[in-house]
């Protein structure tokens, strides 16, 4: 982190990150709290990081306004941290049965959080582009017995949970387009 920093302050070039499960991974040194604080404490002159709001799952959960020269908006980013692994509470609450390591998901208050903020700018700019940046990308989708979305990914066999069923939804419903890479 403190490298990948230090090259994007020397080439003065605006930046941010998305928070996901290789940053509290075991080798980490950090946990995702003091990853957090890294980034928003920091006296970076470039770097667009926002710790997100308290009551929202996660860390970074913000939005990135590109506004024209004329002040009116060209488009928005949406950054989620998608967090790390399910813990074995998460796996009940979502009846996730599988043993072992489940990436987690954007979970229902980043959704919630993310209809409110979408409402909001198009409430002051109208109607608008935007980029969703989450860290683990989600594909297909199924609804296990507690009516919780499954969300499965095609890499390594691995899945991830969001408890909304309308994930896809309300992203597609206000057209924002979301990667399906997001690491370097």
């Amino acid at each position: 982190a403190k490298i990948f920093a230090a090259l994007m302050e020397k080439l003065g070039v605006y930046w941010t990150v998305t928070l996901g499960n290789h940053d509290s991974e075991i080798y980490s040194y950090y946990n995702r709290e003091k990853v957090s604080d890294f980034y928003s404490e920091s006296d970076f002159k470039y770097c667009l990081y926002q710790p997100g709001p308290e009551d929202v799952d996660g860390y970074g959960n913000c939005t990135i306004n590109i506004l024209n020269s004329d002040g009116t908006l060209r488009e928005v980013f949406f950054l989620m941290d998608s967090g790390d692994y399910m813990t074995e509470e998460s796996k009940k609450e979502y009846g996730v049965t599988k043993d072992g390591e489940v990436y987690d998901g954007v979970k229902t208050s980043q959704v919630n959080w993310y209809k409110e903020k979408h409402d909001e700018i198009e409430a002051e700019y109208g109607e608008f582009k935007s980029v969703t940046v989450i860290h683990i990308p989600h594909f297909t989708r199924s609804i296990n017995d507690k009516g919780f979305s499954v969300l499965y990914l095609h890499y390594r066999g691995a899945y991830c949970v969001t408890a909304d069923f309308n994930y896809f939804h309300i992203f597609n419903r206000n057209k924002s387009i979301i990667p399906l890479a997001s690491r370097l």
